[in-house]
């Protein structure tokens, strides 16, 4: 036991000394020395050939032109930046340049390279040449990295090229575990088109990752990037890689990834912006082959794939949490159809925003194919556009960044993306907790019970300072206000007042949402007061804000509001000249009046001062007009405050009426019926009218400037027929009758008798067994009608002449004749017929004659042996027969009576 606690010693100290003995090893571009001092300086190849490992090697600024490519096989850590006096260095000073020149790829290091360290270089110019067999591989323009745990920091990729069939424009991983790279920029890196490759080409303008795990990139800029093949910045293909708080911005690929291609194993994106990335097929800023990879904390900005998935295209798995995605085009985000456990695309509190459709497809979210399996789709907790799948997800609302347009997207204090997400699905994703982890723009993630959507977090406001009353101020007025400065992303701020420190006897957290606070009654005098103003958003209130305490003057002087008492509020058909009146008050040295047409205007009288409690304004008001009065006393402590103003409606001034237009008649109206009534239009202002009606223009011969109340005349008598009258209407009231009112004429009618009227009782010819009275139709224009009767035609001894309602006596027995005359002052209707009417048993009338049907008339060769017929007739008793053989003769048959229609 005691033998292997002595070797465990003997070894930490050997380790030391080796530790103790590392050795610096200064180089120049011209450097000739054994890099012991810079005045001894070593060139770049002869010190990486003589250092041991773990040895340091320092680079003066300059530019060293590498050939052929440097071999490093031992650990060695080369920092670059020095000014070459003593151990001053500044890398971005101080430059230290290593140079392809085009022509040649710079480092390669082997498997037995490990814990590499390169610090504070620039790699230019590399050139990775082509490779056309499986095993022709010299990738990487800058650097070939081969050994495990190297570290590259602080470095500047720039104008490297490959042409080899590996692809890594700057840097290429061959199977290497745990490298990190960070604080370094990749700028016009790329990978160029290689036509001779026998085994298929690979892309990655910056970089391939190839097999390897755990290796990470942290804190780098890519910008510019491109290649033919997939990956215009990153091809992956390694275990567990890690890209975290990077910047990928214009890089391009011919093919597919702008940014990143994803081609094996899992990749994990945290903290990361793409913004301008582009691809001529699919997947603007990424795209994932056959990957499981996370992207949280990130955002996505004007990327465009000229196929499909402007900023994703998954053909795998992706899991994205709290990602923003905005004005990417050919839709945001594009997933294969599922077809096993492994393929999936779940996008949890995220904000997908402005983004542009492609083609037939939505601009948020959408499948490769119409008719895709879109089971492993799993949408939740999202701002969305117009996809409508998934659970708790706000469609078509606006965010609310605080600057699109500038490529601002915080969010705002009233964003409805604030507190909406869910903190566990943030951490079902992520590789830190969301209590642990920082949002996108390296604020705390989680603030608040519920995380946010999308990739930042709304932060707490800062505390305000309030600015009045100062903080310690004595003698400060009892009606002061309390302001404070704005603070930003504020949503409003919770004042309390209190006689104790912390106390809220006075104000108890009263929200507000302004810089002043105007104390609803006066404080006490001689007292002692301490506010607190917190700022708050849906983050929550700020935290650690001071109060400050003051102290009110010993005796207050300050004056209250008066009681305006004149026009009293509410008043209607005030006078145009009245008078402002009010009550005086307490310490008040004057008071400003204001009026205005409108609550709270100032258009007549803008705060006026006067010392009485009377104002006379200098100009009448106008009629028919609301007007606002606040008398607000002041002196020299201040005005009062709050006080009420005092509503009232002027008088509407009576005036003289304009004219009425005349309806009917219309003028010069001809045919007037003579019992016309006169119409006119009313008159808003008229108390009433005044007509005048005459036979010459101006006359009042039939109507001499009669009242009336309404708008209709009716004449006592009728007008004369065939005669032109000229009427005028007047409107009149208390100031007096309209003027210069346009007369109208009119003519009546000329009558003529009227026609014969139609007796309907009783019916020409017919006989009644007693008289059932007469009547007839109406005929127009009669006055009356007159009726004559007789028992001979055209008699009237019976009526002669009666008219309607005039008694007669009832006819008797026998037949009348009747005829019914109407009349008007024109005369009587002329030409009228008479009808016939019995009473009693009706006389008998003498048939008709009848037609001998057999024999016919002319008919020859008649049998000496024939029967005579006829026809029947109507109301024939019998028929009396004649037979001769002369025309009339009656020598065979005189008149012999028949009762058939034969006779043999």
């Amino acid at each position: 036991m005691q033998r292997k606690l002595v070797t465990a010693f003997f070894t930490a100290c050997l380790w030391s000394v080796f530790a103790q003995a590392q050795t610096i090893i200064r180089v120049t571009p011209n450097g000739t020395g054994d890099g012991s001092s810079w005045d001894q300086a070593s060139s770049i190849e002869d010190a990486i050939a003589n250092a041991s490992r773990n040895d340091k090697i320092w680079v003066r600024q300059g530019t060293y032109k590498i050939k052929p490519t440097l071999q490093i096989n031992k650990t060695l850590e080369i920092y670059g930046g020095y000014s070459g006096t003593g151990n001053q260095r500044n890398p971005a000073v101080y430059p230290s340049i290593l140079s392809g020149d085009k022509k040649n790829s710079i480092i390669k290091t082997g498997y037995s390279a490990s814990e590499m360290v390169f610090d504070g270089l620039i790699f230019e110019d590399g050139f990775a040449k082509t490779g056309t067999h499986v095993n022709d591989v010299t990738g990487g323009g800058a650097l070939y990295l081969s050994g495990n745990g190297t570290k590259i920091n602080n470095c500047i990729f720039r104008n490297n090229t490959s042409a080899n069939r590996i692809g890594s424009g700057a840097i290429y991983l061959w199977s290497t575990d745990n490298i990190v790279i960070e604080n370094s920029v990749f700028e016009n890196n790329r990978v160029i088109r290689n036509d001779n490759s026998e085994a298929g080409n690979i892309g990655g303008g910056v970089m391939h990752i190839r097999f390897g795990k755990n290796n990470q990139i942290k804190h780098c800029k890519f910008i510019n990037n491109s290649s033919y093949y997939p990956g215009g910045a990153i091809y992956a293909w390694g275990e567990n890689a890690r890209i975290i708080d990077c910047y990928f911005e214009n890089n391009h690929s011919d093919n597919t990834g702008g940014a990143i291609y994803v081609n094996f194993d899992d990749l994990y994106v945290s903290n990361t912006v793409f913004r301008s990335n582009n691809s001529e097929l699919r997947g603007g800023a990424m795209y994932n082959n056959s990957g499981a990879v996370k992207v949280v904390n990130s955002l996505f900005d004007k990327n465009t794939a000229s196929d499909l998935g402007g900023a994703i295209y998954n053909s795998e798995g992706i899991d994205i949490a709290n990602t923003t995605f905005v004005d990417n085009n050919n839709t945001a985000v594009v997933f294969h159809s599922f077809s096993s456990d492994e393929e999936y695309t779940h996008i949890y509190n995220s904000i997908l925003y402005n983004n542009k459709a492609g083609g037939k497809f939505t601009p948020d979210i959408a499948p490769a194919y119409s008719g895709s399996d879109i089971s492993g789709l799993d949408v939740r907790r999202s701002i969305l556009q117009e996809h409508s799948g998934g659970m708790n997800n706000l469609i078509g609302v606006d965010p609310l960044f605080v600057n699109s347009s500038n490529g601002n997207y915080r969010i705002r204090h009233n964003s409805p993306a604030a507190n909406a997400g869910r903190t566990i699905l943030f951490n079902g994703v992520s590789a830190t907790p969301a209590g642990s982890s920082n949002d996108l723009y390296k604020n705390e993630r989680l603030i608040g019970n519920n995380i946010d959507m999308g990739a930042h977090e709304l932060q707490l406001p800062g505390c305000t300072t309030i600015t009045t009353p100062a903080n310690g101020a004595v003698d400060v007025a009892v009606n002061t206000d309390i302001s404070w400065e704005a603070v930003p992303n504020t949503t409003g701020y919770t004042i309390s007042i209190g006689t104790t420190p912390g106390g809220t006897d006075t104000i108890d957290r009263q929200q507000v949402t302004g810089t002043v606070f105007e104390l609803p009654v006066n404080l006490e005098v001689n007292t002692t007061y301490f506010v607190s103003v917190i700022s708050y958003n849906s983050a929550g209130e700020a935290i650690g804000c001071s109060e400050i305490k003051f102290k009110t003057e010993k005796t207050s002087s300050v004056v209250d509001c008066t009681s305006i008492t004149n026009p009293v509020n509410g008043a209607e058909n005030v006078s145009l000249d009245t008078n402002i009146t009010w009550e005086e008050a307490v310490n008040a040295s004057a008071y400003y009046i204001s009026i205005g047409t409108t609550s709270g205007g100032t258009d007549v009288v803008n705060k006026e001062s006067v010392t009485g409690t009377t104002y006379t304004p200098e100009i009448s008001l106008e009629e028919n007009t609301t007007y606002f009065v606040t008398v607000t006393p002041y002196n020299n402590e201040g005005s009062a405050e709050d006080c009420t103003e005092t509503g009232f409606t002027t008088e509407t001034l009576v005036s003289v009426p304009g004219c009425a237009t005349i309806v009917t008649p219309e003028d010069s109206q001809e045919n007037a019926p003579r019992d016309i009534n006169i119409t006119w239009e009313s008159v808003p202002e008229a108390d009433g009218y005044y007509i005048s009606m005459g036979t010459i223009s101006g006359g009042t011969d039939i109507v001499n400037n009669e009242s009336i109340t309404g708008t209709t005349y009716t004449p006592e008598v009728d007008l004369d027929e065939n005669t032109t009258y000229f009427v005028i209407v007047t409107p009149y009231n208390s100031e007096g009758s309209a003027e210069d009112c346009i007369e109208t004429s009119f003519t009546t009618e000329t009558l003529t008798p009227p026609d014969c009227a139609v007796i309907v009782t009783p019916v020409d010819g017919t006989t009644y067994p007693a008289y059932e009275g007469i009547g007839w139709e109406s005929v127009a224009g009669a006055d009356s009608y007159r009726i004559y009767m007789g028992t001979t035609p055209g008699g009237t001894d019976v009526a002669d002449g009666l008219e309607p309602g005039e008694d007669f006596e009832d006819p008797e027995s026998g037949t009348y004749y009747l005829r019914v005359v109407p009349y008007n002052e024109a005369g009587e209707a002329t030409g009228c017929e008479e009808i016939s009417f019995s009473i009693g048993a009706p006389t008998p009338l003498p048939p008709g004659c009848t037609t001998i049907t057999n024999p016919a008339d002319g008919s020859a060769d008649v049998p000496l042996i024939t029967g005579i017929t006829w026809e029947s007739i109507l109301n024939a008793e019998g028929y009396r027969l004649s037979i001769g053989t002369s025309p009339g003769g009656t020598e065979l048959v005189n008149r012999e009576e028949v009762t058939g229609t034969s006779y043999t």
